[in-house]
């Protein structure tokens, strides 16, 4: 009815037998309907994917379950994995002309700022950027991810390529981490909005646990997560002298969402949090100290091989 309470459909159950079997939900006011939509939202993506999954599977960085095989997940999901090999990614990269970048270089160097001498690269990167989308277009993709820890050449790590893209709306994972991927998937839906994904607790210290802080950190961070008026900066590889990630602060006291699913990809686990700092911690260039009620049940409860986050509470979804 007009204020959101399903009293007449919880009601229904009790009188049609032919809908015993039907999963249902019922809502108790607009913030329920609301939240529904979102979790439903979340849902539509997860079965729509069409990821390309790039290199080996079971990646060479990220443990994969016997059980999760791509014809599980359309089975589960409905989902599909299109597989490609790094070669056909690398020539695909190296395929894309100078003209076809000259507009993405421009906006990149009025919008970004270049450290490192990344600025000599700026071309090849824009070419990462591009060649990704020529794929995804190439298989119908509409997601992906890449066993970026078996390239040979760290100038084709695609963590610059993979932030603009999940800006666009376009869930991308790193390393193959297919049970990481479909929960970044699961949240844009869920919130509308980019995520991020990056191990938990690598760079954690005792005084962070002890204050309640978890730590999240990796190499892609799209810019919609920049607080206002802070810079947006693409830095090297893990301070290698090769490669593009980037870098930039959060938005300090705002609510997240974080997340995480099984090996398995049977289970979630959800936590909400506050961001408390951000830092460039060279080593997966990107460090959120992320404030949580209880840093010690959820460094010990919490599973899956990365974490997703992102802005907003969406624990209910």
């Amino acid at each position: 009815d007009s204020w959101g309470y399903s009293i007449s459909g919880r009601i229904s159950k009790f009188r049609f037998k032919k809908y015993r079997h039907v999963k249902r939900y019922y809502t108790m006011g607009v913030s329920d309907v609301l939240s529904l939509i979102r979790a439903l939202r979340g849902w539509k993506i997860i079965k729509s994917l069409r990821v390309l999954y790039i290199g080996r599977y079971p990646s060479h960085s990220v443990e994969a379950s016997p059980e999760v095989t791509f014809d599980k997940l359309r089975e589960r999901f409905g989902s599909e994995i299109i597989q490609i090999g790094l070669r056909e990614y690398i020539e695909e990269v190296d395929s894309v002309s100078d003209a076809e970048v000259k507009d993405i270089v421009e906006e990149w160097k009025r919008s970004f700022i270049f450290l490192d001498n990344r600025i000599n690269m700026i071309k090849h990167y824009a070419k990462i950027y591009v060649a990704l989308k020529r794929l995804m277009n190439k298989y119908g993709a509409n997601s992906m991810t890449v066993d970026c820890a078996a390239l040979s050449d760290l100038e084709y790590v695609p963590c610059l390529a993979f932030s603009l893209l999940i800006n666009e709306g376009i869930p991308c994972g790193c390393e193959g981490d297919l049970p990481t991927l479909f929960t970044l998937a699961l949240m844009m839906g869920v919130s509308d909005k980019p995520a991020l994904m990056g191990n938990l607790n690598d760079n954690v210290t005792h005084t962070d646990i002890e204050n309640n802080i978890i730590v999240i950190n990796h190499d892609v961070v799209p810019p919609y997560f920049a607080c206002r008026d802070c810079k947006y900066y693409v830095r090297d590889y893990h301070a290698m002298g090769k490669g593009a990630t980037p870098y930039t602060e959060l938005i300090e006291g705002m609510d997240v969402t974080l997340a995480g699913m099984h090996w398995d990809m049977d289970s979630l686990w959800a936590s909400e949090a506050k961001v408390a700092w951000t830092k460039d911690l060279t080593y997966c260039r990107v460090g959120i100290g992320a404030k949580v009620e209880n840093a010690r049940r959820v460094s010990k409860e919490a599973f899956g091989h990365h974490v997703v986050f992102t802005y907003g509470n969406y624990i209910r979804e």
